[in-house]
């Protein structure tokens, strides 16, 4: 009875939450309310979601839809915010994709949260100030990797507001797809030292070995996000402008490839031709 009762409360407590954060106007408005009911909400999905299983499809659906759609660029960077948090922590990430990605009968949320971050990633192909926005892009990567706290100085301009902005939001999408990266990496090695999972040492050999649920959790994780992660990643790589983030973007892409070549290699064999280590580090000689 008491599990039954805080289920109702917590369903509750949810769908309060989530009323409040598509308001439009009002309280619910401000960008410290709104970050306020994302957080609670986020907090609720790590705990719950595989109580609350409609629920949290519901609201994670909504969050990739919110991306794209004319609101205040404060409000993107919130939702990208949550949607990073759950791409960089292993446990959320494989909980989310087990109760929804692996499940035939609900939706894709994990690949639906990577398509949006790629999305958001290939905006600055079309952004009006896409150079100042890779530079900005590649200072926040600077700072974090010096352990410094990237800001704008209190006198910048509305442009430079701006700007900071679009960068703000590619960073957050770069880091999302990243910690997918490194999420599935962490998974696969697990895999290989339980004994689900057996790296291989030539081309030569026999298919690995693959059983066991985080085994067939790597390999499906891989199957479905692989090709939109590496697409995004190789993007913002030939469009890069700072050590930093390259050398992030070129460990993310060494440890997928890793990934790729114990869980799936039949897939890595197929993909080599157009994600080769000759293709990235091409793209980064260029510059």
């Amino acid at each position: 009875m008491t599990s039954i009762r805080t289920n109702a409360e917590l369903e509750f407590s949810f769908l309060q939450m989530y009323s409040i954060f598509i308001q439009p106007e009002g309280e619910a408005g401000e960008p410290s309310f709104r970050r306020l009911v994302l957080r609670s909400v986020a907090h609720i999905i790590r705990l719950y979601s595989s109580s609350l299983i409609t629920e949290c499809e519901v609201f994670l659906s909504m969050l990739v839809k919110v991306i794209f759609l004319d609101l205040p660029l404060w409000h993107r960077i919130l939702v990208l915010e949550i949607l990073r948090g759950f791409c960089v922590e292993a446990r959320t990430l494989r909980v989310l994709f087990q109760n929804f990605d692996m499940h035939p009968k609900n939706t894709n949320v994990v690949e639906g949260m990577v398509k949006a971050l790629a999305r958001v990633v290939s905006s600055v192909q079309v952004l009006d100030a896409s150079e100042e926005s890779l530079a900005a892009v590649a200072g926040m990567f600077s700072s974090k990797a010096k352990g410094v706290e990237w800001s704008l100085d209190n006198d910048a301009s509305n442009a430079a507001v701006l700007v900071a902005s679009e960068a703000h939001s590619i960073t957050l999408a770069v880091e999302g797809l990243l910690g997918v990266v490194f999420t599935v990496a962490t998974l696969t090695d697990e895999a290989v030292e339980v004994g689900e999972l057996e790296s291989p040492r030539c081309d030569n050999d026999p298919p690995a070995k693959c059983t066991g649920k985080t085994a067939a959790l790597c390999i499906s994780m891989v199957d479905s996000l692989w090709l939109t992660i590496l697409d995004a990643l190789s993007l913002i790589l030939s469009r890069s402008q700072g050590e930093a983030i390259v050398l992030e973007i070129l460990k993310g892409y060494q440890a997928f490839t890793q990934e790729v070549s114990t869980a799936v290699p039949k897939l890595m064999k197929e993909s080599s031709g157009q994600y080769s280590d000759f293709n990235i580090l091409s793209s980064l000689n260029s510059q």
